[in-house]
């Protein structure tokens, strides 16, 4: 299937990518969960996001396999692990029966910074830069 390699495929993720991540600057723990509009917006927004992206992944998964379909699988590719692990802990933060007792799928909330590393991903020229930047964080620690 050729619609997950597409420009326009591409250019429309990257947009919804940047969307969620002013999404994300804009939540604040300190927001009041009760009455709030602005909270309410920003759901909203997060539940539609988390749609598409669950959408864009089963796609993908669908085009190249989950694991067993060769090297082109989907978690063959470590950028492909990445959006599923943000993927499925948006999925599972979600869930509003989250008691105290669950507070793991509380904690998971926080794997969702990691959408904007997908915008990574996508552009060539900033993967190799941050590729480099991850090979010589040990020469750095040692400076």
């Amino acid at each position: 299937m050729k619609f997950t390699s597409s420009k326009y495929f591409d250019n429309t993720i990257l947009f919804l990518i940047a969307i969620t991540t002013i999404n994300l600057a804009l939540e604040s723990p300190l927001d009041n969960p009760k009455n709030n509009k602005k909270l309410n917006v920003l759901n909203i927004i997060d539940y539609a996001m988390n749609a598409i992206f669950t959408i864009e992944m089963i796609l993908k998964i669908l085009a190249h396999g989950f694991l067993l379909n060769g090297p082109q699988s989907y978690l063959r590719n470590s950028w492909n692990i990445i959006d599923f692990l943000s993927v499925i802990s948006s999925l599972l933060s979600m869930n509003p029966n989250t008691s105290d007792n669950f507070k793991v799928l509380k904690i998971m909330r926080v794997l969702k910074v990691l959408r904007p590393l997908k915008m990574v991903s996508r552009n060539k020229g900033l993967k190799v830069s941050i590729m480099a930047l991850l090979k010589s964080l040990p020469d750095i620690v040692n400076l």
